[in-house]
């Protein structure tokens, strides 16, 4: 068993899930433990404690769906996550429910379209306003 394979299931992936994770993101095999991997979860472990971050049970669930996120800059994952919370104003449960959000560049497209977004709500609002004063007049 490689020692990528064999960290996975000591964090609680299930020999089951690997399959998935490695049909998923076969590159996974190539990435070396203490590098990249490790380091990874344990900064993820950190965020846990801290309570900046969802339980570790929920870490090792995005890691089986979406095991790309090993692969990300823990710096740019951060901004994503602040801005997740604070711009965006969403719990952190529902972006453990969706890790693929992290493969998803901030600048180029979550900023854009969550403006976009924000745009459509007001005008929609706004209208609702224009709708409901006619009524009343």
């Amino acid at each position: 068993m490689s020692t990528s394979v064999a960290y996975l299931v000591g964090i609680g992936v299930s020999r089951r899930e690997v399959g998935g994770v490695l049909t998923r993101y076969p590159e996974i095999l190539g990435m070396r433990v203490g590098r990249v991997i490790k380091p990874f979860v344990s900064i993820l472990k950190v965020w846990v404690f801290q309570g900046l971050w969802i339980s570790l049970q929920q870490v090792r669930s995005m890691v089986v769906e979406c095991p790309q996120i090993l692969a990300l800059n823990l710096d740019i994952m951060r901004l994503s996550i602040d801005y997740f919370q604070m711009e965006m104003q969403r719990p952190l449960d529902d972006l453990a429910a969706f890790p693929a959000f992290f493969t998803y560049g901030l600048e180029s497209t979550i900023k854009p379209r969550q403006d976009c977004k924000k745009e459509r709500s007001d005008e929609s609002d706004s209208e609702y306003e224009e709708d409901s004063d006619d009524e009343y007049v």
